[in-house]
């Protein structure tokens, strides 16, 4: 039988302190004022206050000077009606929709609510529009830090446009879980903004790294953690004020099913053929090395666990938590990937990214599982975002074939298919976990 979202006994007795949240409110609503002071910096040509603030924890080395976003300012200035767009409605978007996931506001003033939703559409479409403008009238080698950073802000405001997009047509239905899911994924891709802002300058002050290294270091798992975020928000916050609904695995188990079939020959070259000097891509890979030898201490359990994800993820939707073998193998994959870490090249500011990449795939699948067997709840959503992540190699032949038609090296191509990968499945598991459906499912 199907595991449905129900206000459980747990659920009932368990109050959510609102601290966390006030204060996630306060930190969205400061950040909304530095990006609209943004706009403003820029056309004047002075340093934005968020550089400012960031100056007295890293430094004015870090924040303004060689490898800082400042340093940019010429670059946005070519395209400064589109960027000034993209920041002063991004950051005022942000701002009024984080009350949008105010229970108190949603409850008691509804069609205030649905008028501030209506602000927040046309705010972060026109700024979305507004990114890809910059982008468009920006040649991907002049994009901050790594073409893949512009790579990934493509896919990044792309996404933001389909899930708002999504989100409009579930309202219209009045499928309001597939509106909140929707408008929560896209919440997460605002979201990737200030986090991203608030690890370069713990990056800044913990390391030696310039602001462009702590970039493509902290980016490969940042809309991850911001779909986690807002995860954790649905669990214990949003879905109290919904209808009970069984979980349905998205996008399918037959499409989970080709997903595992694609993932297990990616996992098989790239940590048991490649390492051994067995490439098939090594004409474009070169002068990057493949992975090391130790990625056959992630490879082995990887290949498991991706073909039997989705008969896991069947369980999961079942209601059953994964079997014992299956938390213990990925266990063993996690200290695989941070074993990859140890020993990956990080020459460039592109493989600095993909060495914090399996840094943070590694630290993730253990704080995901660490989550899933703490939890009281049948309902958790942890099992279900690792069991996803099991499948990531499945797109990047996909990702990296983007890479190589616009030119890119294959270590660019491989940043921007672990960033946008490892996204995309966590946005699925989202979706699993909350019966949250595709248009074109029945209800």
């Amino acid at each position: 039988m199907a595991v449905t979202m129900t206000r459980g006994v747990a659920e009932a007795t368990a109050p959510v302190r609102r601290w966390p949240w006030l204060l996630a409110v306060l930190a969205l609503v400061f950040f909304g004022m530095t990006a609209v002071e943004f706009s403003l910096a820029l056309g004047a040509d002075r340093v934005a206050w968020w550089a400012r603030v960031q100056a007295l924890v890293t430094g004015e080395a870090y924040s303004t000077g060689a490898g800082s976003a400042h340093l940019m300012y010429p670059v946005y200035r070519r395209a400064l009606g589109a960027m000034s767009a993209h920041t002063a409605l991004g950051g005022s978007a942000l701002a009024l929709a984080v009350l949008q996931f105010v229970p108190t506001f949603r409850r008691r003033w509804p069609r205030l609510h649905r008028a501030s939703g209506a602000l927040v559409i046309l705010a972060v479409g026109t700024s979305m529009v507004g990114a890809l403008g910059y982008l468009s009238r920006t040649p991907l080698a002049e994009v901050y830090a790594s073409p893949g950073f512009g790579l990934a802000l493509w896919a990044l405001a792309l996404a933001c446009l389909t899930f708002l997009a999504l989100a409009v047509l579930a309202a219209r239905r009045r499928d309001f879980r597939a509106h909140m899911g929707y408008m929560a994924l896209m919440m997460a891709t605002l979201l990737s903004a200030p986090i991203l802002r608030f690890e370069w300058a713990l990056v800044g002050t913990f390391s030696g790294y310039d602001m462009a290294q702590a970039n493509q270091a902290v980016t490969p798992t940042l809309l991850v953690l911001c779909i986690l975020a807002m995860t954790a928000w649905m669990h214990w916050v949003g879905v109290r004020d919904l209808p009970p609904r069984p979980r349905a695995a998205v996008p399918g188990m037959s499409a989970l099913r080709g997903l595992a079939l694609l993932a297990a020959p990616v996992i098989v070259h790239e940590s048991l053929l490649a390492p051994w000097g067995l490439d098939a891509l090594a004409a474009w890979r070169a002068p990057a090395a493949p992975l090391p030898l130790v990625a056959a201490c992630w490879g082995l359990p990887a290949l498991w666990l991706a073909l039997r994800a989705p008969a896991e993820i069947a369980r999961a939707v079942d209601g059953m938590r994964p079997r014992p073998l299956h938390e213990a193998l990925t266990v063993l994959s996690a200290f695989g990937a941070l074993l990859i870490a140890s020993r990956h090249a990080a020459h460039t500011p592109d493989l600095l990214g993909l060495r914090s990449y399996w840094l943070g795939l590694g630290g993730l699948t253990l704080m995901l599982v660490a989550g899933a067997r703490l939890s009281r709840r049948d309902d958790e959503p942890w099992s279900l975002v690792h069991l996803f992540l099991a499948l990531a190699p499945a797109l990047w032949p996909l990702l990296w074939l983007v890479g190589w038609l616009v030119g890119q090296s294959f270590v660019v191509a491989m940043w921007f298919a672990a960033t946008v990968a490892a996204a995309s499945l966590a946005g699925n598991a989202f979706l699993t976990a909350f019966g949250v459906r595709l248009p074109a499912a029945r209800a």
